[in-house]
């Protein structure tokens, strides 16, 4: 009889965090349109002569400390769609859209007689802020374009009845590496009989795609139906289910925690042993 295994590999906590991000975000990007608008009305009133005495400097400093919290909230709640979605003018402009509102609130706040140490201290804590953020974005980007050859590679971690057999260990050919390796399949004997199986494979979406179904073909067939292990390498997170185990194959359930505006890429590895057969 067939057996099943629901192993599942998590990089979030659950559904209900994932719904609170994205709430956050909605919230971060109202609260900035928000202040947007309050600034562009101070401005207005500034240039209308409606301001005659400088803010004072402890207000100067606040205000800084607020804007940098808010800027780090936006881009905190927004890093992994945008470390990983392609750049666009769109994408962007959204990126750097705290720029527009640090414009208008310089146009609005910077008077005639204003704190000087102040303006630097509310200057120096935003500035910092937001080169921090931009930078470690880049940064992040172009590691994720390197070639395969460049990249880091990892190896299956083995059981310890497995490990003191030739045959069950990978060689330095045997390396999984990043890059453009669909599916790789590595098949053995254990060394107290049985079969062990490591796969490295992964999972396509398209934009807007949260669920995807995997295949693994076992040939020729085990004896018996394996006992399978996952384990997420790369990607964005998700659940990753071995919904169904049999001695011909294994179909895999992998489910995005969250809905990405552009195609995304799931790898993940999968460890299948059998027991010794039976007299």
């Amino acid at each position: 009889m067939a057996s099943r295994a629901g192993t599942y590999a998590t990089l979030a906590t659950n559904h209900p965090a994932a719904l609170a991000r994205r709430l956050s975000q909605r919230l971060v990007r109202v609260t900035l349109a928000l202040f947007l608008l309050l600034f562009a009305v101070l401005f207005i009133r500034h240039r209308a002569g409606m301001f005659k005495r400088p803010i004072p400097g402890e207000g100067l400093i606040a205000l800084g400390i607020l804007l940098t919290a808010l800027f780090t909230w936006f881009h905190g709640t927004h890093w992994n769609r945008f470390k990983r979605s392609r750049l666009t003018l769109g994408s962007c402009l959204e990126w750097l859209f705290p720029l527009l509102l640090l414009v208008l609130v310089f146009l609005s706040v910077t008077l005639p007689g204003s704190s000087r140490i102040a303006l630097i201290i509310m200057w120096g804590l935003i500035g910092t802020s937001e080169v921090a953020w931009t930078t470690a974005l880049l940064i992040v980007r172009r590691d994720q374009q390197l070639p395969a050859a460049e990249t880091s590679t990892r190896k299956i971690e083995r059981p310890a009845d497995d490990q003191d057999s030739d045959n069950n260990t990978l060689s330095e050919s045997d390396v999984l590496p990043d890059g453009k390796l669909v599916q790789q399949i590595t098949r053995s004997l254990r060394t107290h009989g049985g079969e062990l199986i490591v796969a490295s494979t992964q999972a396509n979406f398209e934009s807007g795609q949260r669920t995807e179904i995997v295949h693994l073909a076992f040939c020729p067939p085990l004896q018996h139906a394996p006992v399978i292990q996952c384990n997420q390498i790369d990607g964005p997170p998700c659940r990753i289910k071995a919904a169904e185990s049999q001695i011909y194959g294994a179909r895999f359930e992998i489910r995005l925690l969250d809905c990405f505006e552009e195609p995304v890429q799931v790898r993940f590895e999968i460890e299948a042993t059998t027991d010794p057969a039976v007299p």
